[in-house]
């Protein structure tokens, strides 16, 4: 089975954050969950398809969102720029061929006051790639 060029991506990433020991979401866990601080969101993708005669070509975007108490921003700091030298590295998945655009790309840390009595570091990466 071939999968879409985003679910590669997409897999490619969960799986490199779930191998360094990462809690690993697909969707921000909710209060009830209790997801202990770091954790890691593999979220968001959006592709662009070029399609020609015999590929699937394009542009594809992928959004990383990692969480921690502000009280040690060493671990994400670290935890982003692991994320970023992984995309640096990938060349392609099973069934296609990337190149990872660091132009394109960008990542942000904010601090976040959204949960009460908390202050936390929210990570934000957008990575692009191209899928030729």
């Amino acid at each position: 089975m071939i999968f879409s060029p985003e679910l590669e991506i997409f897999n490619y990433f969960f799986k490199y954050s779930t191998n360094k020991g990462y809690d690993t979401y697909d969707y921000l866990p909710t209060e009830e969950e209790n997801a202990p601080y770091p954790f890691v969101i593999i979220g968001d993708t959006s592709l662009t398809p070029d399609s020609t005669k015999n590929s699937l070509d394009g542009n594809l975007e992928l959004d990383i969102d990692l969480w921690n108490n502000a009280s040690n921003r060493a671990v994400i700091s670290n935890m982003m720029n692991g994320f970023l030298h992984e995309a640096v590295k990938i060349k392609s998945t099973k069934n296609y061929t990337t190149v990872f655009d660091m132009q394109r790309s960008e990542t942000r840390l904010i601090t976040d006051y959204s949960v009460e009595g908390q202050i936390l570091l929210h990570g934000i990466m957008n990575l692009h790639f191209e899928i030729i």
